[in-house]
């Protein structure tokens, strides 16, 4: 009851904070998408009758700070926090995404290595089009651009902008206020600041080189959509700030990563090198059952391999396509025995380091249905982490022996998981092979 009531306290606490944050910035505080006209306490913070004057001192705190590029994501857009803009657009990428990595930085420095006025297919290939265009089909307009040949053009001004030989040129009324400077808030918890208001000045400013910027910062901090979507599932409540595998997020950069992932990747990979070396024409197949935010298969798609990831929490799934570029079709969201068993065809290697736990906690007729979901997908090898005591290698084995058509265990030494940090008893990695 106790620790009840202290989550629905603490809930309530924040989300004042968060609506107490946007209405001082006349930002929308709802987390969908914006329809219709703002609300009245919207309207009232963005028409404050003391004159601009006093508006600035609302909006952020007297005087200049000098942050580092590399210290600035790019958080709020389109008259929404982070949070909101991301329920909105679909994605949590955008508030996290670093600004040296945005979209509007990209055009930049394109169109600076081309040394010529891109053309419209140009233009149109671009992460910035395609951020304009979605954010169009849902108001409407991006800056006043409604059709494909307005998206382009107002593309091409921005580029002309940057480079002093146009004036910047929107139909669009809501965005900043002539004469204001770049606003940022600190991002709760770490040492980055997401953009809140200027965004494009910003881009025009990383693109030619600059490593630092003078903007003003808000009286209050606040989160990105990521510390919120991460704080609802209970980390930093009632869970702790580690995570079971590495986010590219700067805001998260503190944050202590549980597993030793890169360890277990290495082992992977030279497992595959000895033992697809004959058989498995390139492009090598990676299926991860359990695959989490998607790491391991990020990194091995980035190598050239074919991947698949299966995991029963949408959250996982939301996080893979998010920060590590992977598609919806490549992840399956289900319970992992059944949607293994769906698939089809065979990966030269699968994962599912649940397996041992799987073992060690659960029924057997539990581990023998997944074991078998996992041999009907495994063309070479299936690797997975068992507790260090042999019992459970030798129950496994026997298991695999009696169920699949695994021939061998090849073990694959014990994981070297931060001490501290480990989410269970000492682990070690076992594949087993045809």
């Amino acid at each position: 009851m106790h620790n009840s009531l202290t989550l629905r306290l603490r809930r309530s606490v924040r989300d004042v904070h968060r609506r107490v944050f946007c209405y001082s910035l006349a930002l929308a505080p709802e987390r969908s998408a914006q329809s219709g006209g703002p609300s009245v306490a919207v309207r009232l913070a963005a028409n404050i009758p003391f004159g601009d004057v006093l508006r600035q001192q609302v909006r952020h705190r007297p005087g200049f700070r000098t942050i580092p590029v590399s210290c600035l994501v790019m958080g709020s857009q389109a008259g929404l926090d982070s949070p909101g803009f991301a329920d909105a657009f679909g994605t949590l990428r955008y508030g996290s995404l670093a600004m040296d990595q945005s979209p509007h930085v990209e055009l930049l420095r394109l169109a600076r290595r081309v040394s010529r006025p891109l053309t419209d297919d140009e233009i149109r290939t671009t992460a910035y089009y395609a951020f304009g265009r979605h954010l169009a089909s849902i108001w409407g307009d991006y800056f006043g651009a409604a059709t494909d040949d307005e998206l382009v053009e107002i593309s091409r001004n921005f580029i002309e902008w940057s480079f002093g030989i146009a004036p910047r040129v929107t139909a669009h009324t809501g965005g900043s206020r002539f004469g204001d400077e770049v606003l940022v808030a600190k991002v709760a918890g770490s040492t980055a600041y997401q953009v809140i208001d200027g965004h494009h000045r910003l881009a025009v400013a990383i693109a030619r080189g600059d490593t630092s910027v003078r903007v003003h910062r808000t009286w209050l901090s606040s989160e990105t959509a990521l510390q919120r979507r991460l704080w609802e599932r209970g980390y930093g409540l009632y869970k702790a700030k580690a995570l079971a595998q590495p986010i590219a997020a700067r805001e998260l950069g503190h944050w202590p990563v549980s597993r030793n992932c890169m360890d277990r990747l290495v082992r992977i990979t030279r497992l595959a090198d000895a033992e697809l070396a004959r058989d498995a024409a390139p492009p090598r197949s990676f299926l991860d059952v359990g695959c989490g935010y998607g790491w391991y298969l990020a990194q091995l798609k980035g190598r050239g391999w074919r991947v698949h990831g299966i995991d029963q929490d949408g959250f996982g799934i939301e996080m893979a396509t998010a920060f590590y570029g992977l598609s919806d079709d490549e992840i399956t969201v289900g319970e992992r025995t059944s949607a293994t068993a769906t698939l089809d065809g065979a990966f030269d290697v699968v994962a599912c380091f649940e397996l041992g736990t799987v073992m060690a906690t659960g029924s057997k007729d539990e581990a023998v249905r997944l074991l078998r979901a996992l041999d009907a997908r495994t063309a070479h090898a299936l690797v997975t982490d068992c507790p260090v005591d042999e019992r459970y290698v030798l129950e496994l084995e026997r298991l695999a022996q009696a169920s699949t058509s695994f021939t061998r265990v090849v073990d694959l030494g014990e994981n070297r998981d931060p001490a501290s940090r480990a989410p269970s008893p000492a682990t070690r990695l076992i594949a087993f092979v045809r």
